[in-house]
């Protein structure tokens, strides 16, 4: 029985966040568990406890006494995580280069491949997931538990600017896909100087990305 709730809860997750994504719910729009419960068909416990989840991750704002909305981004705490992720990642990028193992690299080109085969299925939300294991591998690669803990944290308030990022099919694997794997190369070949390089210029990409993302789709009032 707990293992069909937790099912039904990742399916109300999955298909929210997907109706976030591509804007089928608009930035601002009362997301109402009644109405979502009849719109998914699925139960109201499972969808409220999505959307809660997809409030700690910056998709969805609470606010008392009026519900669950789709999130507006400001663009100023969006500069301000990635100024951070860009730091700390390449930190990390360049602390894996130095202490990886063999067991890291397969776990690396595991992502990277399983990453490329979900693109090429158009999995995208799937592909999206592989990204993310991506960075969490190399990052927990650096051996640093402090690092990590602190990177996991802005990895998660990212979420949606990675999610959105991502979410080209072209630019999933034109992009992001060259992206990984010069990260991956870089510490393949144990070169920390071209690890971090690497890795920030990915963050810096991403961050011009939904930048312009925002412009073009009115994402951000302030």
């Amino acid at each position: 029985m707990e293992n069909r709730t937790i099912s039904k809860q990742q399916l109300a997750y999955d298909k929210i966040k997907e109706a976030i994504i591509t804007e089928k719910y608009k930035a601002d729009q009362l997301l109402s568990t009644r109405e979502l419960s009849t719109e998914l068909n699925i139960s109201r416990t499972p969808v409220a406890a999505a959307l809660r989840r997809l409030a700690y991750e910056g998709f969805v704002d609470e606010i008392q006494d009026k519900g669950m909305f789709v999130s507006r981004v400001q663009i100023e705490d969006f500069i301000e995580l990635y100024e951070i992720k860009m730091g700390m990642e390449g930190v990390a990028a360049r602390l894996c280069a130095v202490r990886k193992t063999d067991g890291l690299i397969r776990q690396l080109e595991d992502a990277l491949l399983q990453y490329e085969t979900e693109v090429k299925k158009g999995n995208y939300l799937k592909a999206v997931q592989k990204d993310n294991e991506f960075h969490v591998s190399f990052i927990a690669g650096a051996k640093n538990t402090r690092l990590e803990n602190y990177l996991r944290i802005v990895l998660e308030q990212c979420s949606l600017a990675v999610t959105l990022s991502a979410s080209d099919p072209i630019r999933m694997e034109t992009v992001i896909l060259p992206a990984h794997r010069k990260i991956f190369d870089a510490i393949v070949a144990g070169e920390p100087d071209l690890a971090e390089n690497a890795a920030r210029e990915h963050v810096v990409d991403v961050q011009d990305f939904f930048t312009q993302y925002q412009i073009k789709h009115h994402y951000v009032l302030k």
